[in-house]
């Protein structure tokens, strides 16, 4: 409630890990929408003055530049939060942007120039295609790998214009 959201419509990362030194907030698209504006751009809750102005303790940019001209309002949102989050509760912070290998290769370039990321407070870009290649590189091949290879091998997306469908990662999974 710090920032003015709520419940209903609150900010929610995919997957939040928290481990004794950090806390990880994992944005994972696969199909959804890479690029995001607020709802109503008028309506900034309290997200530059809530946690005793955070906002500016977090970004370069402004508000308007990061979630409306470039479109990365989800993007503020979690990282507003996160690192609020684990500012207060003592933590490194991640936020990690989990898209496949061929999806917003430049995000880094992008969002970085916007925020203040310092050793503890950390974004990063990473793909499905790296968790497919740790899980299946580090220890011995298990039923469930081999469940996991079966699934990032063969798992779709949609049609192409032609009615053939479409791998949902980069064909190179078929060489692990």
């Amino acid at each position: 409630m710090e920032f003015g959201e709520n419940l209903q419509r609150s900010s929610e990362p995919d997957l939040i890990a928290v481990t004794n030194k950090a806390i990880f907030f994992i944005e994972a698209k696969l199909t959804a929408k890479k690029e995001t504006r607020p709802g109503n751009p008028t309506e900034l809750k309290k997200y530059l003055t809530g946690g005793n102005q955070w906002f500016k303790k977090v970004f370069i940019s402004d508000y308007e530049m990061v979630s409306i001209k470039q479109k990365r309002y989800e993007l503020l949102r979690f990282w507003l939060l996160g690192s609020w989050l684990s500012k207060d509760l003592g933590k490194d912070f991640y936020l990690i942007n989990l898209v496949p290998s061929q999806w917003e290769v430049e995000i880094e370039a992008l969002f970085i120039p916007h925020i203040k990321m310092v050793p503890g407070r950390i974004f990063k870009r990473s793909t499905w295609e790296d968790v497919f290649a740790f899980a299946i590189e580090n220890g011995p091949m298990t039923r469930e790998k081999e469940m996991l290879r079966d699934y990032f091998e063969n798992k779709t997306t949609d049609y192409d214009g032609l009615g053939v469908l479409r791998p949902a990662f980069n064909a190179g999974l078929k060489n692990n």
